[in-house]
């Protein structure tokens, strides 16, 4: 291994151990160095995501790149000149014109169809003949839209004054969605917050609501919001929106509610 010193001119016979750190460069660096570091990124899944890390050496010796996600070497991703390759990770190496006696590299990992499989921490390694160097961690986080997968069996529901509905809604995704029921406000009615409950959700007013909302034990990724109303009044009637959202978006499930009341 070979290094070029090179001391910034300072007067004569001044001994080298008075001379400034600073004054002092190496012009060789042999061992590889990064210039630009693989960065944090949010995806949703399905979608393709690509990472980049750049490296530089002086050195004319071959560099040689390696992905590790969670600290593993990532076994099954192909070095395809132009990823056309029908897999879901592969990696390219692009050169860059240097001072004619380095090298400079850019290697991109691309993503393609994300999974939750692919969320993690990414980190490259570049080496060479004179060692080996890490980038820093990029943290890939893959969101999942929410999809609904409880819902009331009928957009339209019928009852009997008095007597009691339930409106169950349930989604899943990633983050786990946020599930919640609200009911229409009628045009022309005071819906302040003061007055919102009053006016434009009775039954919730009046206390004839009964919330129960949670996660499957089995499913971390899926919220259930379930209401169950009771003694129902004409004031009930109209149309309910269940909401589910997340850091991906948002989706809607409409439900009507009709009321029955017997002859006086």
């Amino acid at each position: 291994m070979k290094f070029l010193l090179n001391i910034i001119s300072f007067p004569s016979g001044r001994a080298v151990q008075g001379v400034a750190y600073e004054s002092f460069t190496c012009d060789d660096f042999p061992k590889p160095y990064i210039i630009q570091q693989p960065e944090t990124q949010k995806g949703l899944r399905g979608e393709n995501l690509t990472l980049f890390c750049r490296a530089a050496s002086t050195s004319p010796a071959n560099m040689t790149f390696l992905w590790q996600l969670d600290s593993n070497i990532l076994e099954d991703v192909r070095n395809d000149v132009n990823c056309t390759r029908n897999t879901n990770r592969c990696v390219q190496s692009i050169a860059h014109s240097f001072d004619g006696k380095g090298r400079e590299i850019t290697s991109q990992l691309h993503l393609k169809n994300l999974t939750y499989d692919d969320a993690g921490k990414y980190q490259c390694l570049v080496y060479n003949d004179f060692g080996r160097t890490y980038s820093e961690k990029a943290d890939i986080t893959v969101y999942v839209y929410p999809k609904f997968v409880v819902t009331p069996e009928d957009h339209e529901i019928t009852v009997v004054a008095g007597q009691s509905a339930t409106f169950e809604c349930g989604a899943s995704g990633f983050p786990a969605p946020k599930v919640k029921w609200q009911k229409e406000m009628v045009p022309g009615t005071n819906c302040s917050r003061e007055a919102l409950l009053k006016e434009c959700f009775p039954a919730a007013f009046e206390r004839r609501l009964i919330f129960k909302s949670g996660s499957f034990s089995h499913d971390k990724r899926t919220t259930v919001n379930t209401i169950e109303m009771r003694n129902i009044t004409i004031a009930d009637m109209g149309r309910y929106t269940c909401n589910a959202s997340n850091a991906a978006g948002s989706i809607t499930y409409n439900v009507t509610l009709s009321v029955m009341e017997s002859p006086k």
